[in-house]
């Protein structure tokens, strides 16, 4: 026989990063140690799924298992591509959909549970992706996520992620999951390294699409070779593993070059004291 009026404080919001903030900050993403990669910002994905572990330079196609006749196809993209894609669709499910991989993979249930579409999972999520992608239905998942994808960086959330460092323990077991032929194209030559930063030693993986000889030369940034890390015979679809020690060397950028039989790759990683 009396009415009251209950004040509720709801806490809990959700975490999430734009595609803009993921393609300009693919510094957080490039390397299997980084932290989003690694085990996320807030360590409530202790790494992802084996397999399921990607990076910038990942093919798209690859990752989602798309092949001709699927309904949507990426050719020669690669996961940050994906991020850059404009238009509406399964344009926009790409961007869309690449960053809320990302975002289920830093900051985990703070994320998934806002999804939708019977996603409970970063698994799930995965798979939703890629029956979209395949059957070509993709508008109303690429709504749901666009929507909570833009409404989610909270006090600063995306730029406080993008400052922090890699769980050395997490990104060493991962690195040990990890075979760089199950997520490249075989036709490209694909190198990873760990860790990124690094101080006085790196570990440099990477398998070539071509048998014959192989070089890995390293210089600094002035240009100057400063040493050969591997110079020797290569096999096909084999991955190999080679360390760098830069004991007693001065810090600074460092750049390397692999090279197989005319195929050349190169890239830069920081030496920090």
């Amino acid at each position: 026989d009396a009415t009251c009026t209950i004040q509720l404080t709801c806490n809990g919001l959700g975490k999430g990063c734009t595609p803009g903030f993921w393609k300009t900050h693919p510094e957080v993403w490039d390397s299997y140690t980084d932290p989003v990669i690694a085990g996320g910002n807030n360590g409530a994905i202790p790494g992802l799924p084996a397999g399921l572990q990607f990076i910038t330079t990942t093919s798209f196609n690859t990752y989602f298992g798309l092949v001709a006749g699927d309904a949507y196809l990426l050719n020669g993209k690669t996961m940050l591509n994906a991020t850059q894609q404009n238009g509406g669709g399964c344009n926009a499910l790409a961007r869309h959909g690449v960053s809320a991989l990302l975002n289920a993979a830093a900051f985990g249930n703070d994320y998934l549970s806002f999804v939708g579409f019977g996603v409970t999972s970063y698994q799930d999520l995965y798979n939703a992706l890629k029956t979209a992608f395949k059957t070509g239905n993709c508008t109303a998942l690429a709504t749901k996520l666009g929507e909570i994808n833009t409404a989610f960086d909270i006090n600063g959330i995306c730029s406080n992620l993008s400052k922090a460092t890699p769980n050395p323990a997490i990104a060493n077991k991962l690195n040990q999951l990890v075979t760089i032929a199950s997520d490249a194209d075989q036709s490209d030559l694909k190198v990873s390294y760990y860790p990124n930063p690094f101080r006085d030693r790196i570990t440099f993986n990477f398998v070539s699409p071509v048998s014959g000889r192989a070089t890995l030369e390293v210089y600094n940034i002035a240009g100057q070779r400063v040493a050969v890390v591997f110079d020797g015979t290569v096999r096909a679809g084999i991955a190999n593993s080679v360390n760098y020690d830069a004991k007693g060397k001065a810090a600074g950028m460092i750049i390397y070059k692999l090279n197989v039989e005319g195929k050349t790759v190169r890239g830069k990683i920081q030496q920090i004291k």
